[in-house]
């Protein structure tokens, strides 16, 4: 409804807004409220079946907060791409128009730190017997990290263009290469994302959710390593990454990374991690 409310505020001749929750009914009262009633149409079911108005055809501008961690994680950008395919006019604009994703290396002394040495000393007393450490660096979780931990550079691993984007291209495998930026140990993969919207527009807008950037609820994904690479400044690291949505859910995602410092192959190392909901 927030959307809806800013889109009108902010001039658009007429707003549809879908969504199958109850709070579409609470959304219909602060359109009211507010005095948007005549400029606010809300339809309530999945955008797979609903219907526009019969006398709105084709519209103009497609406005939708889609993403997840993982940038895709229980996305709903093939329900955008639903909604862009059937109702977009040609030329129209769908926000935001860019979406990348990026990865990085870092260690996990400054979450060591916060998670496991935190225990060690509590008001004085000893309690690192509350926490297995093993438990705490395994799998993917979503932290905000800090910007020290990382240790190599970041690179896009992909780059999606709204206007054109298909379901399939949802499913990736992209090779990745990261250079050292001191000697340390990589004990952990971390993506994050960016989204963009310009198309159109005189003043371009980017959200950025990197370590760094300022805080959001995306935070970052984490992927720990069972065990860490030992980096000299200056080195490669050099991967893939392959990401399939599960046959399950295909809102959640397996993800497969093969990585080896460049030059030592015979070391590589495979890893998987299931992206999913707890």
């Amino acid at each position: 409804g927030i959307l809806c409310t800013f889109a009108a505020r902010s001039g658009a001749k007429h707003v549809i807004g879908i969504d199958a929750s109850d709070m579409l009914d609470k959304a219909k009262e602060i359109v009211k409220d507010n005095g948007l009633s005549s400029k606010i149409t809300l339809i309530k079911g999945m955008l797979e079946d609903v219907k526009l108005p019969s006398h709105i055809e084709k519209v103009d501008i497609i406005v939708s907060e889609w993403m997840g961690y993982f940038l895709l994680f229980e996305s709903m950008l093939p329900t955008v791409l639903v909604a862009r395919d059937r109702w977009l006019v040609k030329g129209g604009a769908v926000y935001p128009n860019k979406a990348t994703m990026f990865i990085c290396g870092a260690n996990l002394k400054e979450h060591r730190r916060r998670h496991i040495d935190f225990w060690s000393d509590v008001y004085g007393f000893d309690m690192k017997c509350l926490v297995d450490p093993r438990d705490r660096f395994l799998g993917t979780y979503v932290d905000t990290v800090d910007p020290l931990s990382i240790c190599t550079s970041e690179v896009s691993l992909l780059d999606l263009d709204i206007a054109t984007v298909q379901t399939d291209d949802l499913d990736f495998d992209v090779p990745f290469r990261l250079q050292a930026l001191r000697d340390d140990q990589l004990e952990r993969f971390v993506v994050s994302f960016d989204t963009e919207f310009s198309q159109g527009l005189k003043k371009h807008v980017t959200l950025c959710t990197g370590p760094g950037s300022p805080e959001t609820h995306w935070q970052q994904t984490v992927f720990a390593l069972a065990a860490p690479l030992i980096l000299k400044k200056g080195e490669f690291v050099v991967g893939r990454v392959i990401a399939k949505r599960r046959k399950s859910n295909n809102r959640e995602y397996d993800v497969r990374m093969s990585f080896c410092v460049e030059g030592k192959e015979s070391q590589k190392k495979v890893q998987d991690w299931a992206v999913r909901a707890n």
